[in-house]
């Protein structure tokens, strides 16, 4: 049973979905003359429900996983990125594609690459994924690299995971001459912003790479990015720390979403602040406040089945 929206010009109530029907029979046998269990109910018939109320996943008892994508259930990723809420994880799905794709790539022609900022926070915050209120994602590779980046790698991008490469920007005086970049400066020399249908993704081609320069590791850092291990810069969380403030572990918005003029301004001034206030026109558990706790990435993972 729905209780509907009353829409005046002065003000909205809330929205609130009940289904008495859970409280009787969930799953695996025929309910008879009461109609169907909610496990039985197909997957189709869910579809106006999670339209209506944006849920691209509906899990019931069996177990079953119903998902949709983004342009099944109409969903604008653009909208949420930018209003300070929860994304829906098919938006979320969407940047984690080119994000994984163009570092499988990288790693397929042994190309140094390592995820940085709020992409290491997302990691090392939350259970091994990204943010669910995230806006971009930043990447560090080689820019010794570039013949292959603007070469086969651009091509596969759009071929394997439907992301564009953008031009070149020379960062330096220096132009596309990397060696002399590296010798004189420590900066990035190339930058390329990759793009997906909803996402931006920053390309930093930096040759510092200072994910590969500590003395007495075979191997460099890595963090576990959404079913994925990737390199990262060695001590991650302390990194994270002296980049963010001291309550980088504890759960705000981003940085944008405060009004901070950089991702440079320290967190350490919102140790204290509540999540802001929910725009109205979203449903409410797109909300932050009421959705998440200030602290702890239990709450990110999937419930058991």
């Amino acid at each position: 049973m729905f209780l509907k929206q009353k829409q005046l010009p002065e003000y909205y109530t809330l929205q609130t979905v009940a289904c008495i029907d859970v409280l009787f029979h969930v799953a695996g046998e025929s309910a008879g003359s009461r109609g169907q269990g909610v496990a039985e109910i197909p997957k189709h018939i869910w579809f106006n429900l999670a339209k209506h109320w944006t849920l691209d996943r509906i899990i019931l008892p069996g177990p079953l996983d119903y998902k949709w994508t983004c342009q099944e259930l109409d969903i604008s990723c653009r909208i949420y990125q930018n209003a300070g809420v929860i994304l829906p994880r098919c938006c979320l799905d969407e940047l984690s594609g080119c994000v994984k794709g163009f570092l499988s790539l990288a790693s397929e022609y042994n190309i140094s690459a390592f995820v940085f900022a709020g992409t290491l926070v997302g990691a090392v915050k939350t259970y091994g994924g990204f943010l669910p209120w995230e806006r971009d994602a930043d990447i560090v590779w080689d820019p010794f690299a570039y013949d292959h980046l603007r070469g086969p790698i651009n091509i596969m991008l759009k071929e394997r995971f439907q992301c564009d490469l953008g031009p070149v920007r020379l960062e330096t005086a220096y132009g596309d001459d990397v060696k002399a970049c590296a010798q004189a400066l420590n900066t990035s020399c190339l930058y390329y912003k990759l793009r997906s249908k909803s996402w931006s993704i920053d390309l930093w081609g930096d040759p510092h790479l200072e994910a590969y320069q500590a003395n007495g590791l075979i191997n460099p850092t890595q963090v576990y990015l959404d079913g994925l291990w990737v390199s990262t810069v060695p001590n991650p969380g302390r990194i994270a720390r002296h980049r963010y403030g001291d309550n980088v572990l504890g759960h705000v918005q981003h940085w944008q979403d405060y009004g901070l003029k950089t991702s440079w301004e320290s967190y350490a001034n919102f140790e204290k602040k509540d999540f802001l206030p929910c725009p109205a026109k979203f449903v409410r558990h797109a909300c932050l406040s009421g959705n998440y706790l200030p602290h702890g990435n239990i709450q990110f993972q999937d419930l058991a089945p």
